[in-house]
């Protein structure tokens, strides 16, 4: 009887992860002899500390190719558009990405301030893709115009990755900016 309790807990933490990070780490555990249901039975939740090297490999792949958020709980029309397109679901992680570093040096009550008119601009937009994705780059201008190191190369000659005179030492704040700006340049020519 407790250990039913405890399995259908431990489901219940399962189910609340996105499908497909749940499929990626049942495919990972697939691969070790073992599945989902298996770890469910022995009581093992995501939080779980064996979980960790699974999770965090089905994470970035995940990462990887959608959008900052879940688009499983996408409603409004550009939400849904994001998640259809690749190059607008990259856009989307590079802002999501400034915009933590935004809330790491600003604060998230400030940061949430100079994000809501950017999210209330892509919303407008409705599934209307050129625009969000021009809302996008306004976005990501922003964040750059604020200090932060989310950059892409877009075809408009007004956006640019930081130049090669930037020092891309560890130390130093470029570090981050450059770092991104060689991966960024590195998808740009495998896009």
């Amino acid at each position: 009887m407790i250990r039913s309790g405890i399995a259908a807990a431990t489901q219940a933490d399962w189910e609340r992860l996105p499908g497909s990070e749940v499929a990626c780490v049942d495919g990972a555990l697939r691969q070790r002899g073992s599945s989902i249901n298996e770890i469910i039975r022995e009581g093992v939740s995501p939080s779980d500390p064996r979980m960790s090297g699974p999770r965090n490999q089905c994470r970035n792949q995940a990462n990887a190719s959608g959008p900052s958020f879940d688009c499983r709980r996408a409603r409004s029309a550009d939400e849904i558009a994001v998640c259809g397109d690749p190059e607008l679901a990259r856009l989307d992680r590079l802002i999501g990405q400034g915009y933590q570093e935004l809330i790491a040096q600003i604060g998230e009550g400030t940061a949430r301030t100079v994000a809501a008119p950017l999210l209330a601009a892509r919303r407008a937009c409705g599934p209307d893709v050129g625009c969000i994705k021009n809302a996008q780059l306004s976005a990501i201008r922003e964040l750059q115009q604020r200090g932060r190191p989310s950059q892409t190369r877009s075809r408009s000659p007004s956006y640019r990755l930081p130049s090669r005179r930037h020092r891309c030492r560890k130390p130093h704040l470029w570090w981050k900016v450059c770092t991104w700006a060689a991966t960024l340049r590195s998808a740009v020519r495998h896009t």
